[in-house]
Formats: structure tokens, C-alpha cells, sequence
């Protein structure tokens, strides 16, 4: 705490144990200047996950925590899921190789909904399977924030994790810009821009927002009785192309991956 110019704190392979982060935890909950902390590889369990997690309820700081090669377990799991809906600052929590299994996965999973922080949630080298990958994907359906997860080394089916990808590709678009319902119908041709090379994001976001259809409906009609016209570069035009063309179902023509 009286280091104020301390950003960056690296700790790890220290044999801090639980005892070490418990101590650690209670100087941090107090600290406002550290932005990253690496506590890999210390032996911690149980104990000193719980003390780190109830420190980070108060502290609004931390963006990055390194949790790697400890022993914090599914209770662990459960400890620092449970603050993650709670917190404002944190964007990635690394747990690499710390006996997590499924009913951790399931812990995650379950507060998923309701992160609104986090981007990057790191668990591979954990014991998780196709159970603790489908449980994911059921939070990250409705989790607009997260933007990496990382379980490649896991024994997920390809499927879960093809789909798994599929959402967090969604977030990466911008689709926490759905929770925003002021955003002014003009400004959608652009966001759509942006994902008109990729046509099942581009469906999904169509999907998401039908209005911007009708919208354009009602301008197709304005054209022929006005005369009214849209230039070949305006953004409105690509992603409706795409939408229109060959006079096909969208999904059948063009939709790489549809997850419903």
C-alpha cells in the first residue's frame, strides 16, 4: 500500500502459499495504483484463493490477476466466480493447471450472465470435458463481454468448441452494443460494416436487431415511389447484399455456422 507507484506486481514461484496470500490479499484490498498481479506457481489453495477473492470485492483496480500452476481446486473456482459479477476493473483472470474440473467449469458458467468486466477468462491444463465445455457455452450465450476463453488443450468435442468460438467471435464484433437501446437505428449500417465478411456474425447481429430490417423495408418502399436511391458506398449496402442475394434464405446460402 505505500508503494503508490507500483503498477505491476510479479510474485510469482515465491512459496507464498495459503498463508502468503492471505497476507498479501489484505494489504490489496486497500491499494488503488496496482493494475496487474502475478501469484503463479505459490502453492496456494483454497484459503488464499478466498482471502485474494473477498479482497478483490473491494479493491477497483485490478485488471489483470494471475492465478497459474496454484492448487485453488473447483472451491477455489467457485470463491472467484462468485466475485466476478461483483467486479468493475478485472478484464482477465488466468488459471492455468489448478485441478479445476467440470464442477468448476459449471461455477463460471453459471456467473457468466451476469459478468460484466471480464474479457479474457484463461483455464486450460484443467481437467474440464465436453460436460464443463457445453456448461460454458450455455452462460456465454448471454454473456456479451467476454471476448477470449481459452480451453483449447481440454477434452472438449469439437462441436462445443466450434460453437464456443462462434459466440466469443460475437463479442469481439461488439455484441454488448445490443444492450444499449438508445443507439440510433442510422448508425447500424456501420456496425454492420464492420462484420459483412463474416456472414454468420452478420446474421446473427440481423437476427438480434429485426427493427434494422424493417427500417430498411420501409426505405426500399420509399424508393419506388420517390425515386430515392442509396449509393453503391453506402455502408447500408454490403450487408444487405449479402442478406439479398441470389433471392435465397440468408442461413442457406451464406451461414458458415447457425447455432440455434
Amino acid at each position: 500500500e505505500r508503494q503508490k507507484s507500483i503498477k505491476e506486481l510479479h510474485v510469482g514461484s515465491n512459496r507464498l502459499e495459503d498463508a502468503g496470500a492471505a497476507s498479501l490479499a489484505t494489504g490489496f484490498r486497500k491499494n488503488s495504483t496496482i493494475v496487474s498481479l502475478d501469484v503463479s506457481d505459490n502453492g496456494i489453495g483454497l484459503v488464499g484463493t478466498t482471502a485474494l477473492a473477498l479482497a478483490l470485492r473491494t479493491n477497483n483496480t485490478l485488471h489483470d490477476l494471475n492465478l497459474s500452476f496454484n492448487a485453488i481446486g473447483d472451491k477455489g473456482a467457485k470463491e472467484l466466480s462468485a466475485i466476478l459479477e461483483f467486479s468493475h476493473s478485472l478484464r482477465r483472470l488466468c488459471m492455468i493447471r489448478n485441478r479445476i474440473t467440470n464442477a468448476g467449469a459449471a461455477y463460471f458458467a453459471h456467473k457468466l450472465p451476469s459478468m460484466r468486466s471480464l474479457r479474457e477468462l484463461i483455464l486450460t491444463k484443467n481437467v474440464i470435458d465436453r460436460e464443463g465445455g457445453y456448461l460454458l457455452l450455455e452462460g456465454l450465450r448471454t454473456n456479451m463481454e467476454l471476448e477470449y476463453l481459452h480451453i483449447e488443450d481440454s477434452d472438449i468435442s469439437k462441436p462445443v468448441l466450434k460453437e464456443l468460438s462462434h459466440w466469443i467471435r460475437l463479442n469481439q464484433a461488439g455484441r454488448r452494443i445490443f444492450r444499449d437501446t438508445k443507439i440510433d437505428l442510422g448508425l447500424w449500417p456501420y456496425v454492420l460494416g464492420k462484420v459483412n465478411n463474416e456472414p454468420s456474425v452478420l446474421f446473427h447481429f440481423l437476427i438480434e436487431k429485426p427493427e434494422f430490417l424493417n427500417r430498411n423495408k420501409k426505405k426500399r418502399k420509399r424508393k419506388v415511389s420517390g425515386g430515392a436511391h442509396l449509393e453503391k458506398s453506402s455502408p447500408l449496402v454490403a450487408p444487405l447484399q449479402i442478406f439479398h442475394a441470389a433471392g435465397k434464405p440468408f442461413e442457406q446460402q451464406h451461414l458458415l455456422y447457425f447455432p440455434y
